[in-house]
């Protein structure tokens, strides 16, 4: 018999092979076989589960620790972030506007301070106002030249610049509005400075401006130019084209 045919993978042929002995038992000794009853092969017990172990409360606790780990985490990178742009502001605010080295302040008013500081051959105009600071730096212009920067600060859109010394004064066109301001002398040079106020209006910051120098008598010292330092890329190109018209 093989493996495969072991009497106990199948009960009824160990039953069979257990009343064959004892028939061959029986005619040994002379007597009448007697059917013994084969002994039944032990019921295979039904395991009993195991009742379900507890989670150990660690493991419970792990998605809410990882959840805070998580927050805490995203709360430590907004608050370098927080600190990173605090730091870069007051940097900024450190090389340009008043506190940059050699600055000169040439205006405060309207919630701005306009101010000039050299920069290699350069000068460079800053207009800082609460919530930032602009900033050109300007190859001088010529003598009936202007050279404009503008800026939407709380109190209007400022716009500054530079002009030459035959330029008296400027005037300065946006959306609508016009405005003639007069010029200044800068100190221990040739170069004038400018700066017009003009109320803000809705998309301000949409807005290119025009500024033509005048001189005393109110000819035009030089040709208007476009300042788009503000504005979209159509009101550029459209100031551009209102400065081919003499103003």
């Amino acid at each position: 018999m093989s493996d495969a045919d072991d009497p106990a993978d199948l009960p009824i042929l160990a039953e069979l092979e257990h009343e064959f002995r004892a028939m061959v038992a029986a005619e040994l000794r002379g007597a009448a076989p007697a059917r013994v009853a084969a002994p039944r092969a032990p019921a295979a017990r039904t395991p009993t589960p195991a009742p379900p172990t507890p989670a150990p409360r660690r493991a419970a606790r792990r998605p809410a620790l990882a959840a805070g780990r998580r927050i805490l985490g995203r709360a430590v990178a907004a608050g370098a972030l927080a600190g990173v742009v605090g730091a870069t502001a007051l940097a900024t605010k450190s090389v340009v506007g008043h506190g940059a080295p050699g600055a000169r302040l040439l205006e405060r008013a309207a919630g701005h301070e306009l101010t000039l500081r050299p920069y290699q051959r350069r000068s460079c105009l800053d207009v800082a106002y609460d919530g930032g600071v602009a900033s050109r730096c300007l190859d001088a212009p010529d003598a009936g030249g202007v050279r404009p920067l503008s800026a939407v600060t709380p109190g209007g859109r400022v716009v500054a610049g530079l002009a030459g010394r035959d330029v008296a004064r400027v005037v300065v066109r946006s959306g609508g509005r016009r405005v003639a301001v007069a010029t200044h002398a800068l100190p221990g040079g040739t170069l004038r400075w400018f700066s017009a106020l003009l109320p803000a209006l809705p998309r301000e910051a949409d807005r290119a401006a025009t500024v033509a120098p005048r001189r005393d008598d109110g000819t035009p010292a030089g040709r208007a130019v476009a300042d788009c330092t503000l504005g979209t890329a159509a009101s550029c190109r459209a100031a551009r084209e209102h400065t081919e018209v003499r103003m």
